[in-house]
């Protein structure tokens, strides 16, 4: 059997206490190491989105903790973690793994959105600043 800690990258779902699942994530090699070592991990989230859109706020850093305990599970020769959350939200916000036919869709959409959000914004600022001279 293979050992969880001889795979470069790890994939895993979160679950709720309920054991709903919420989301699949990738596991690092040091954060699989973590979770043989102790049965837990911590991720650290931060959020640079602004809460307000006054032009004179300065869009404040926004962090949180997602604790989440680990259980092995074996199937035959396969193994993984589950990982059970201690905030169903907070794990939300973790970046989740897709599969790789998800993938290609996932990007797209994610360019798409960001050309909105830069077009959102350049139409902000031309707003606040009376517009641009040509």
């Amino acid at each position: 059997m293979t050992d969880i800690t001889a795979r470069a990258v790890t994939q895993a779902t979160v679950y709720t206490r309920d054991l709903e699942p919420i989301t699949v994530i990738w596991l690092a090699p040091w954060a699989v190491q973590q979770l043989n070592e102790s049965g837990n991990i911590a991720f650290g989230i931060e959020s640079h989105a602004p809460t307000t859109f006054a032009p004179d706020a300065m869009p404040q850093l926004e962090r949180w903790v997602v604790r989440l305990r680990g259980v092995k599970f074996r199937l035959g020769y396969a193994q993984t973690w589950l990982l059970v959350a201690d905030d169903d939200e907070l794990a939300l916000m973790l970046r989740a793994a897709f599969l790789p036919g998800q993938q290609r869709a996932i990007r797209e959409l994610e360019r798409e959105s960001f050309g909105k959000g830069a077009a959102t914004a350049f139409s902000i600022i031309r707003r606040l600043s009376g517009g641009l001279d040509d």
